[in-house]
């Protein structure tokens, strides 16, 4: 380890004891350098470290106010586990992280609700693609449980959240995403979130038949994985097999596909065969 990263790691480790005294084990330096712990441990330029640094303090001060008010301790594998997501993706909020981690109270915060569709300028992806991209399924309800949370958002590929479900295979987010109703008159604004599950603007629904920048809509993913289940839930909510490329329809890729996955019969089973003439 560099005299920098050293540096940091220590600093880190005295500031976060400082601010939270009693929320964090104390151990030695000794220990630290026998387990090779380190709450934020880097290698390189010392001015992109400092950058780095920053925005880590920025996500960490966010995230362990959180968990105090919720927990009697702030776990070390916690924090290394925000660490390890803030030195991997230094663009992401804090409301990135804790949707990667599933962290639920976040999301009833108002520093959380604030950043909900907040993008991440390196893949485009707000919080509800890490989310679905993690599996989190209460993490995605309670994203969507806040008002002003955008779903027809895309990334720099023009995936929407469900190519993302679809290439995943994860039928329950997908229906999760499909299924959510408009908000009613009880609906909490940006300064709150609903009960779970959920409830978004009708005018910002997702497409069903968007394409990506591939031509490919979220029916050809699902048929790709494949995923019969995924092909049915995307089906019954309105997903053509007939649209896409002019060489590429979703269709074709379920015909391609081995029969005992039953793509294809789910599409016959509700293609319109006068289409087809």
């Amino acid at each position: 380890m560099t005299s920098f990263g050293t540096y940091v790691t220590n600093f880190v480790k005295t500031a976060i004891y400082t601010i939270l005294p009693n929320k964090v084990d104390e151990y030695s330096y000794e220990h630290y350098v026998a387990e090779y712990f380190t709450l934020f441990r880097f290698q390189g330029d010392v001015k992109v470290g400092l950058e780095f640094f920053k925005h880590y303090a920025d996500v960490i001060a966010i995230l362990a106010d959180i968990n105090s008010k919720h927990e009697t301790k702030l776990e070390r594998v916690w924090l290394e586990k925000v660490t390890g997501l803030c030195r991997r993706y230094s663009s992401w909020t804090a409301a990135h992280v804790a949707a990667s981690l599933n962290f639920l109270p976040a999301f009833r915060d108002q520093r959380i609700i604030s950043i909900i569709n907040k993008v991440d300028p390196e893949t485009g992806w707000t919080p509800i693609f890490v989310a679905v991209k993690a599996g989190n399924v209460e993490a995605v309800k309670a994203i969507m449980a806040v008002r002003d949370f955008r779903r027809g958002v895309v990334d720099l590929e023009q995936n929407s959240v469900l190519h993302l479900a679809s290439a995943l295979a994860s039928v329950e987010i997908l229906k999760i995403l499909l299924d959510a109703a408009p908000n009613g008159d009880g609906a909490a604004s940006s300064s709150g979130t609903l009960r779970l599950p959920m409830g978004c603007r009708q005018n910002d629904r997702v497409d069903v038949n968007a394409m990506n920048a591939n031509g490919e809509t979220a029916l050809h993913i699902a048929c790709s994985t494949p995923s019969p289940e995924c092909v049915e839930a995307l089906l019954k909510a309105g997903a053509s097999p007939l649209i896409g490329t002019a060489d590429l329809y979703p269709i074709h890729i379920a015909i391609e596909k081995d029969s005992t996955d039953h793509c294809e019969k789910g599409i016959y089973a509700y293609l319109d065969m006068g289409q087809m003439r």
